[in-house]
């Protein structure tokens, strides 16, 4: 990792940690984890999570992926006025979403098309799913 990658995706030794917490879950495995910068909320961390069985497979009547954010999670240490935020779905949803243009896979797409992501984690076997937000 380059020292302007440590700059711009701060907190990335406890976003790692944190997807590795993540990766152990068996009920609802981790298929994919991308650190990006939304251009939002510029000094937050979000965390796109694909992972299987989230929210029972269902897709969003909304078009929205689940997002929830956290002041101070415990064991994440954020500077005073910065938040967490996951944003996770399903693989179902997930290609729904890629199909239908959703406004935060959109989000997505930009950060990625700016390079502002870094893909943390794809499950072997399902190396598909990056290449479906390029689709």
């Amino acid at each position: 990792m380059t020292t302007q990658a440590a700059e711009k995706f701060q907190n990335l030794e406890d976003v790692k940690r944190l997807v590795e917490q993540h990766r152990s879950l068996i009920d609802e495995p981790l298929l994919m984890a991308i650190y990006y910068k939304p251009g939002r909320e510029a000094h937050d961390i979000f965390i796109f999570e694909v992972i299987e069985n989230f929210g029972g497979g269902a897709v969003d009547e909304d078009k929205e992926f689940f997002e929830v954010s956290y002041a101070s999670p415990s064991g994440f240490p954020l500077e005073q006025g910065r938040k967490l935020h996951l944003v996770l779905t399903n693989p179902e949803e997930f290609t729904t979403a890629v199909h239908e243009k959703w406004q935060l896979l959109e989000e997505l797409k930009a950060a990625i098309g700016r390079k502002e992501y870094l893909l943390l984690f794809v499950e072997p076997g399902h190396s598909n799913l990056p290449e479906l937000i390029d689709a």
